[in-house]
């Protein structure tokens, strides 16, 4: 008997599992694997992990600017605390409203998160000058590293 603990497997993955044909139970009989009404064939199916949970939490959350020089800095929370296992990746990011009035920009995307813990990426927003408003969303974007140091990112 072969057992897997879930918290080692990879988020956003497909696995296959296979009950191979000599498979049998407690009392010694063969499992019907591939459905056709007798004992034996192989049994398989796939299934798909989920992406990892992460919290995003923007400080300050809203701001009021006093332009010309009313710009600021500030983090990004990211929270692992819902994590089986660490992940890492980066923020991408979507800014609506006054976007010439008001920039925005990450100073650092890149983040890794261990279950329990958080990390932070700092943003800025300058104001030229006039005044405006702007909503940003952030969203994670995930990488897993394979051999040879080929990363994927999923969203």
């Amino acid at each position: 008997m072969v057992g897997v603990k879930i918290d080692t497997l990879d988020y956003f993955t497909e696995y296959r599992v296979t009950i191979t044909d000599d498979a049998m139970s407690v009392d010694s009989v063969r499992l019907d694997g591939d459905e056709d009404g007798e004992p034996g064939g192989e049994f398989e199916s796939t299934f798909k992990t989920k992406k990892p949970i992460l919290n995003l939490t923007f400080a300050p959350s809203s701001h009021g600017f006093c332009p010309p020089g009313g710009n600021i800095t500030g983090k990004i929370f990211i929270d692992g605390g819902e994590l089986k296992k660490g992940i890492c990746g980066k923020l991408n990011y979507i800014v609506r409203g006054k976007k010439k009035v008001l920039e925005f920009s990450l100073l650092r995307s890149d983040f890794r998160v261990e279950p329990g813990e958080s990390d932070t990426c700092g943003f800025r927003v300058i104001s030229k000058g006039d005044i405006g408003s702007i909503y940003v969303t952030a969203n994670p974007v995930f990488k897993r590293t394979f051999r040879g140091g080929i990363c994927l990112y999923f969203v």
